[in-house]
C-alpha cells in the first residue's frame, strides 16, 4: 500500500536515474575487464607455484606437502567452527534469544530491472558477511517468491542452501505474531538506536532507488504497525549529503556493532571513505583533474 502511494520521482531524481542507466553498459564492461584481470592474475599465480614446486628437491617437496595438508586441515576446522556459529545463531534467533536481521525485499515494483538485479547482489553480499561474521545473526530474507525468486535463482542459484531464512511472504506475513519485535531501520525515523537488543528483529529495506523514493520504508513500517528507528550515523560519522548506504552496508554495520559494541568502530570498519562528509566525490575528482593546468604550461593558454 505504501509503495503504491509513493510520490512520483522528481525531475532531478529522474535525471539522476537516467545518468545511472546510461552508465550501466560502461560499468558492465569495467566488471568484465576486472574479472578478466583477476582470472589472468590467478592463472599467473598458478604457473608461478608450479615453477616453484618443480624447482624444489624431493625432501623440500615432502615438507611443503605436509605443510599444505596442515593448512588445509586448519582451514577446514575454522570453516566448520564458523558454520556451527551461524547455525547456532539461526536456532537462537528462532527462539527469540539472539540478534536478528531481516532484509525486506518487498520493493521490487519500485525498481528498474538493473536496480532489482543490484538488490540481489546486495542480498548475496549481506549473507556472505553474516556467514563470516564473528557474531553472526539470524538473517531472514522476505518476499523470496515470484519474480524475486526467479531473479534469485538466476543470479544466486545457491541461495536455497544458504544458512538463513528465505520467506516467500512479505514482512508482515513472515513475522506474523511478532510485529512488536520488529524495528524498521530508516534514516527518516525520529527515534535513534543506542544499542541493539537481543530478541528484536532489525529490518533493513531492500531498495536500490538512487534516492528517488522518499519515506517509503517509514510509510511501510507505519502501515503494518512496526516501530522505526535510525542508526546513530550522523552522531559518529557524518555522511556526505548525497551519500546513501547500500542495504548490505547497513547489515555489515549491525554485524560490526554486535562484534565490538561501538558505533564509531562499526562505522569506520564499514562506511567507504567516498561516502563520508568532507570526502571528495569521484565527479569532483574528475572535474579537478580536467580543470588543472597542463604540466609545463604554468596555467597559461595561448600567447
Amino acid at each position: 500500500a505504501a509503495a503504491a502511494a509513493a510520490a512520483p520521482p522528481s525531475k532531478r531524481a529522474q535525471k539522476r536515474q537516467a545518468r545511472w542507466e546510461a552508465g550501466a553498459e560502461f560499468r558492465k564492461k569495467r566488471r568484465q575487464e576486472k574479472k578478466a584481470d583477476r582470472k589472468a592474475r590467478a592463472q599467473q599465480a598458478r604457473e608461478d607455484r608450479k615453477k616453484e614446486w618443480e624447482a624444489l628437491g624431493e625432501e623440500d617437496r615432502r615438507a611443503r606437502a605436509q605443510e599444505r595438508r596442515q593448512e588445509k586441515r586448519q582451514r577446514e576446522g575454522e570453516a566448520a567452527a564458523q558454520e556451527a556459529r551461524v547455525r547456532e545463531a539461526l536456532e537462537r534467533g528462532a527462539r527469540g534469544g539472539g540478534l536478528e536481521i531481516a532484509l525486506d525485499l518487498g520493493f521490487e515494483g519500485l525498481m528498474s530491472k538493473g536496480e532489482a538485479d543490484s538488490m540481489v547482489k546486495q542480498a548475496e553480499r549481506a549473507y556472505a558477511m553474516n556467514r563470516r561474521a564473528p557474531q553472526p545473526a539470524r538473517l531472514t530474507l522476505t518476499d523470496v517468491s515470484g519474480t524475486n525468486r526467479d531473479r534469485m535463482l538466476r543470479m544466486a542459484p545457491g541461495h536455497a542452501k544458504w544458512l538463513c531464512a528465505c520467506e516467500p511472504g512479505g514482512l508482515a506475513e513472515a513475522f506474523k505474531g511478532r510485529l512488536g519485535d520488529l524495528v524498521y531501520l530508516t534514516a527518516d525515523a525520529e527515534e535513534e538506536v543506542s544499542e541493539l537488543e537481543l530478541g528484536k528483529v532489525y529490518v533493513v529495506g531492500g531498495l536500490v532507488d538512487r534516492n528517488r523514493h522518499k519515506n517509503v520504508c517509514l510509510e511501510k513500517a507505519r502501515d503494518i504497525g512496526v516501530a522505526t528507528a535510525r542508526l546513530p550515523i550522523q552522531e559518529h560519522m557524518p555522511l556526505r549529503t548525497s551519500a546513501v548506504l547500500a542495504s548490505n552496508q547497513v547489515v555489515e554495520i549491525l554485524l560490526q556493532w554486535a562484534a565490538c559494541r561501538d558505533w564509531k568502530s562499526a562505522l569506520e570498519a564499514t562506511v567507504p571513505m567516498r561516502k563520508r562528509a568532507g570526502a571528495v566525490s569521484r565527479r569532483e575528482r574528475r572535474n579537478a583533474v580536467a580543470a588543472a593546468p597542463l604540466p609545463g604550461l604554468g596555467g597559461q593558454v595561448g600567447g
